[in-house]
């Protein structure tokens, strides 16, 4: 287990054993299928070509469509904390969406969990 902190989150991130027990749907914690993930993983903001994979055929999307599609606006596009490798696969947009290609499926052993918390900023 772990913690880490970037764009104003704290991470809680910790690897453990597939139970088959019930995934919680939250924006804010996402588990994702720890051994399907094949190269190292950072926080870090958007970069020109970064995609995510949207179904299990393997298309992708681009970042910045998936932004358009879901109406973020511009200004607040490069303030997304985005899990991604160093090129530009997408695992997770922090707050939104996980990649379909580390989802947890029934052949998962290991599970990557992360929690991620809002740092409290004083006065506000």
């Amino acid at each position: 287990e772990m913690r880490a902190e970037s764009g104003g989150y704290t991470f809680r991130i910790r690897v453990c054993k597939a139970d088959g027990g019930i995934i919680p749907s939250n924006n804010y914690e996402k588990w994702f299928d720890y051994d399907k993930i094949k190269q190292g993983l950072c926080l870090r903001t958007r970069r020109d070509g970064d995609f995510f994979v949207i179904d299990a055929q393997g298309h992708r999307k681009k970042f910045n469509d998936f932004c358009k599609n879901e109406k973020i606006p511009e200004a607040d596009r490069d303030g997304i904390v985005l899990l991604a490798n160093d090129s530009s696969h997408i695992a997770w947009a922090v707050g939104y969406r996980i990649s379909e290609d580390v989802k947890i499926t029934e052949q998962t052993k290991r599970i990557l969990q992360i929690k991620v918390s809002v740092e409290e900023d004083n006065g506000r």
